[in-house]
């Protein structure tokens, strides 16, 4: 993905929180949240009176779902929240990625990644991100909350929106409660302030944002919601700033807000969850915790890198060399195994790789339409597996005695609201494969039927049954006492003992967060259990588990699925209070009342229209344009200070495929009018983008002739440009190009110029990067522009450069080595040619931008003096080390990740006509910097000190700064 980037550095950062509710995506263009061009794909729409659905068309039921389940919602979560929206929501859907859903409020849209397989909550944890930012309007409209969101803390920014739509599911929320509860080991304060960091800690802070954020709705009442959020956006007003950043005046406008309704600041809450939580959960335990006592160095990042069979302990297993694997299969001599691959560019699919160990033979079976595969198993007769992508999901075959990829077969397809979900295997001798079970979930607006379906692969025969306990079947295993189903119920997980038929025979209740079981010799099977730092294989002593007899398990909750559920308007508080699952975890399974409740009915099909002529109809998706912002802002590219003025974003088609971008700001010294204005498609692959812009550019330093002192000189530059970008992935190798041209015409501006006139210049560049596994990287860059004479007549001239870099991280940090060069040839050159200095900053007109760029402090003594000439080259050597991995802290409005070390030697210059200084030798420098890293809700800075010399010169010291330019 490429968009022209503005020359004001300072238009980047008004786009820095626009990834609030995601941390690593950006917020102005269809392609930058779902991570590159789709335009190859075809895209329908679906329309109704409040929502404006655009997905992709080999996934239509994905958007069925999505509208309904967002219809449903829609008058409760008006009411509750006090909002109406004029217009309909825009909701844009990819199923070729699956990258974070978000909530887009600068385009005041939804965006939902879902591989295909999307689901009613997770479309509710969007909208209501998208609902509760309609309280902080203002001025600017949707834009506008980009002064407010920055103050809301992270943990109640996704918590409110886990708190209402749960969608991890109700039993996930409360096992990691409980996990913390039983154990201590809650996250700390500071830490739920940083959610969108990778890793496991994501996951376990959604879950904990949510229970938190849950228990404040409970104890405090819901119903005061729109109020905190009101009294928020009041409090954070840019008036409000100076007085919230004055010391010990005991005013922080998030606290300020929690208090109005809560009496209490987010901490000192925090404190009093942690101890209510506790308190209840230890009350309910039953003595079997096995959590308490797994030590980190077993745990595992993932839950499916645990294996057992009949008589083994679970164990570890490692995955085939070079391949991204998700499950590996060994029967006899077949090893079997799926990787990931790219079919075509940044199009990921899975293969299938089968090895005959006695022949050393490899077939591998491409499945381009896959976006996920589970298995493959291998059986007597067959290799089976389950995939799913765009187009539903469906198991697939080949025989294990011919194993050719024009023998792969494929049928029983599953397509939402119906989910097929792999739950386990029995074995039969040697290992193999007898049936493979399955649970099969249709999904409704107020819950899901479940059925569980066994598979011989062997003669394809199925056997279904219907799931009578309750709850949600998520794992299946066997051991000496019989066939077992691990299920998920609205506050626990239990152990199911079942039959041939799925029928139950017994409930164990666990207090663990369990995510899968294995097979066992012992009477129960193994379990696989969260903890800590991951996830732990641990028996079950029988002794310490209590069978009961069955019981209906209760199904997955939420406040509005209880809403739906209830043949009432609930308010806010009350569907918080029907969805309590405190006081449902209190009642005994065996009580009158479990055992006489029945699940309440299901809505099949909601009805979205009122009339035939606002019935949604699936169509070709057409174009629609809407203006998006017009926001104030203060630049800082400008030769003599920082600049005022505004950017906007005038036009936007609704997919947001078409962004017109406009950024008008006046230098305040130098009365100086930037002006751009780039229209960007993302439509079609390549990528374009056409711009009209006025702007300084930075022209080399000059002696003055009064003087005789150097003086930086600027043109006054204005023009046109065209220009496109393709990037394409394979594998661990991604390859990218750029190319346009530019013209323009070039006046004098500050000091002298000798060649000014109009400019027509061509450009290309190309670029590589590869990386395995993360842990050596390398890559490689090359670019060049000319202005041919055919295209001038004030110049003739060519400019190449290139650059090479590679490097392994070592520890938590890394090492890096790099090379780069250009040189300028012709016979009617501009004035500034080539440039070289040893310490990398930013140069007001130079194109330049803030990320990871440094400023002087003291003296310059040839740290930051550039040098010019026609060649220009550079070595370097860059390490980083991390001080402090893991501060943990939140101030203010950052959250203070960790502490680096890091170091640099450049070797270089620029040479031949240089003029200033006359000499062209080469420059050797080195430099030190501590560089502290700060996030606000996923967006990332470092701010740091440094110091260093050109060698045989005295030492300066510097500043660094940085951010994650979002594009």
């Amino acid at each position: 993905m490429s968009l022209a980037i503005l020359k004001s550095s300072a238009l980047r950062l008004a786009t820095l929180f626009a990834s609030l509710t995601t941390g690593a995506t950006a917020a102005l263009a269809l392609p930058i949240g779902y991570g590159y061009n789709q335009g190859d794909l075809e895209f329908h729409e679906l329309r109704s009176a409040n929502f404006s659905l655009y997905f992709d068309r080999r996934a239509p039921d994905d958007a069925r779902l999505a509208l309904r389940s967002l219809e449903a919602a829609r008058p409760h979560m008006e009411r509750w929240f006090g909002t109406k929206r004029d217009k309909p929501l825009i909701v844009n859907i990819s199923a070729a990625s699956s990258n974070a859903s978000f909530a887009n409020f600068i385009t005041d849209s939804i965006e939902l990644q879902t591989m295909g397989q999307g689901g009613r909550d997770l479309a509710w944890h969007e909208y209501t991100h998208a609902t509760m930012y309609r309280l902080l309007d203002n001025w600017f409209g949707p834009a506008g909350a980009i002064l407010h969101l920055p103050w809301m803390e992270a943990w109640y920014l996704e918590g409110l929106a886990e708190a209402v739509s749960v969608s991890i599911g109700s039993d996930e929320q409360a096992g990691i409660e409980r996990f913390q509860a039983l154990t201590g080991n809650w996250p700390s304060w500071d830490r739920i302030h940083s959610l969108y960091s990778s890793g496991p800690f994501n996951y376990r802070g959604y879950a904990t944002s949510g229970a938190f954020v849950t228990w404040i709705a409970r104890k405090y009442g819901a119903d005061k919601t729109p109020e905190f959020l009101k009294t928020l956006r009041n409090k954070t007003m840019p008036w409000y700033w100076p007085w919230a950043f004055t010391p010990f005046n005991g005013f922080w406008p998030m606290d300020s807000a929690l208090q109005s309704v809560t009496s209490l600041s987010g901490k000192d809450l925090y404190e009093l969850y942690k101890s209510e939580a506790t308190r209840h959960w230890t009350a309910l335990a039953n003595g079997m915790i096995l959590s308490r006592d797994v030590n980190k160095d077993e745990t595992t990042s993932s839950p499916w890198e645990w294996t057992g069979g009949p008589g083994s302990e679970p164990r570890k297993i490692k995955a085939p060399v070079d391949s991204a694997s998700f499950h590996i299969e060994r029967v006899g001599t077949l090893t079997a195994y799926t990787e990931a691959y790219f079919p075509k560019a940044n199009r990921r699919a899975i293969r299938i790789r089968v090895k005959n160990n006695a022949t050393g033979k490899i077939t591998a079976l491409n499945r381009p339409q896959a976006d996920w595969i589970d298995g493959p198993w291998i059986s007597r007769a067959t290799l089976t597996w389950h995939e799913y992508g765009a187009d539903g999901s469906k198991i697939c075959n080949v025989p294990v005695s011919d194993l050719k990829p024009s023998k792969a077969r494929c049928n029983s397809s599953f397509k939402l609201p119906s989910h097929l979900r792999y739950l386990g295997v029995t074995r039969g001798e040697n290992s193999e494969v007898r049936t493979i079970e399955f649970t099969v979930e249709t999904e409704n607006i107020t819950g899901s039927h479940y059925s569980v379906m066994s598979l011989a692969p062997d003669d394809g025969t199925w056997v279904k049954n219907p799931w009578a306990p309750g709850g949600r079947p998520l794992s299946f295993a066997t051991s000496s006492k019989g066939r077992w189903l691990l299920t998920g119920g609205d506050t626990w997980r239990y152990l199911v003992r079942v039959d041939e038929s799925s029928r139950c025979h017994s409930v164990i209740r666990l207090n663990d967060f369990p995510v899968r079981i294995l097979d066992s010799d012992t009477p129960l099977p193994h379990l696989v259990i969260y903890a800590d730092a991951g996830f732990a294989a641990r028996s079950i002593p029988e002794a310490a588990a209590e069978e009961m007899p069955c019981f209906p398990i209760p199904a997955h909750t939420s406040p509005l699925i209880e809403a739906l559920r209830s043949p009432e308007q609930l308010s806010f508080d009350q569907a918080f209070a029907a969805s309590d699952i405190w006081k449902r975890s209190a009642m005994k399974p065996d009580s009158d009342a479990e055992k006489n409740k029945t699940p309440p009915p299901l809505i099949e099909e909601l009805n979205i229209s009122h009339n035939a002529e606002t019935k949604p109809v699936e169509q070709p998706a057409k174009w629609r344009g809407r203006p998006i912002f017009v926001f104030p802002w203060i630049g800082a590219d400008d030769a003599l200070g920082p600049q005022i003025g505004l950017i906007s974003v005038p036009l936007m088609d609704e997919m947001q495929n078409e962004t017109v971008r406009a950024t008008m700001l006046v230098g305040v010294a130098s009365r100086f009018p930037y002006q751009d204005v780039t229209l960007t498609s993302t439509r079609f692959e390549p990528t374009w983008s056409l711009g009209v812009f006025r702007a300084q550019t930075y022209n080399g330093r000059y002696r003055d002739r009064l003087t005789g002192l150097p003086v930086s000189g600027y043109l006054e530059e204005k023009g046109v440009h065209l220009d496109g970008s393709r990037d394409l992935q394979w594998k661990y190798l991604s390859i990218g190009a750029d190319w346009g041209i530019k013209s323009s015409h070039l006046q004098k501006y500050i000091g002298p110029a000798r060649r000014v006139g109009h400019l027509n210049e061509p450009y290309a560049g190309a670029r590589m990067s590869v990386t395995n596994g993360g842990r050596l990287f390398a890559g490689l860059g090359l670019k060049g522009r000319q202005a041919p004479p055919g295209l001038n007549k004030v110049f003739h001239y060519d400019v190449l450069g290139a650059s090479a870099n590679a490097g392994t991280k070592v520890g938590d940090g890394k090492i890096e080595l790099g090379v780069e060069g250009s040189r300028t040839r012709g016979p009617k050159r501009r004035d500034l040619q080539e440039m070289y200095q040893p310490l990398k900053t930013l140069i007001p007109g130079s194109g330049g931008g803030y990320n990871q760029t440094s400023y002087a402090v003291t003296e310059d003594y040839g740290l930051f003096t550039p040098v010019f000439g026609e060649n220009q080259a550079r070595g370097k050597l860059l390490a980083t080390h991390p001080v402090i991995r893991d501060i943990d802290k939140f101030a203010g409005l950052v959250y203070l990740s960790h502490l680096d070390l890091s170091g640099f030697i450049n070797y270089g210059t620029a040479w031949r006509n240089s003029e200033l200084p006359k000499k062209s030798s080469l420059i050797a420098a080195q430099g030190y910097n501590l560089d502290l890293f700060l996030d606000n809700k996923g967006v990332n800075f470092n701010l740091g000190v440094g110091t260093g010399q050109v060698l045989g010169k005295a030492w300066q010291g510097y500043w660094t700064f940085g951010f994650d330019a979002l594009f």
